[in-house]
């Protein structure tokens, strides 16, 4: 397990930079991002794709999946916070077959925002590749980032 516990204020690009190495490594790697709300989840994957040549990306909460293509290959990027909040399904199995999720993970990098009740399904069908991330907010600026390795 790889442990990596960084600071960040707005401006700072090490932890894209830790991810995007993770990712030109392990090519399709899983990351589960865990943090209060408006703790930089969808901003830290922002930032991943601005790294990765992309320009723009959005929050996924009403449609779930966004996909995109960047020079580097494709990024998928999944927020289950609607889902887990309005009871859609709570279950993993339930989720994995209405997120079509076994159609992204092992062929692209894959960011999953309030995924933390997929890590059971997440381990039993990863060899390696799989990453929390954890954000907690310090200050309106400062967040802490760890980045776990699970397989």
């Amino acid at each position: 397990m790889v442990n990596d516990v960084l600071l960040r204020t707005r401006n700072d690009t090490r932890v894209v930079r830790k991810i995007v190495d993770i990712i030109e490594k392990h090519g399709s790697p899983v990351f589960v991002l865990i943090g209060d709300l408006g703790a930089g989840k969808t901003h830290l994957v922002k930032g991943v794709l601005t790294k990765l040549g992309y320009s723009g990306g959005a929050s996924p909460t009403f449609v779930l999946l966004r996909f995109y293509k960047t020079p580097k290959g494709g990024i998928a990027h999944y927020d289950l916070y609607r889902v887990l909040k309005e009871n859609l399904g709570t279950d993993a199995t339930q989720l994995i077959e209405s997120t079509a999720l076994l159609d992204y993970i092992g062929r692209y990098p894959t960011f999953i925002e309030w995924g933390e009740i997929l890590l059971p399904f997440l381990e039993t069908i990863l060899e390696t590749g799989l990453y929390i991330i954890n954000i907690q907010i310090l200050n309106d600026e400062t967040r802490l980032y760890e980045i776990k390795r699970i397989k």
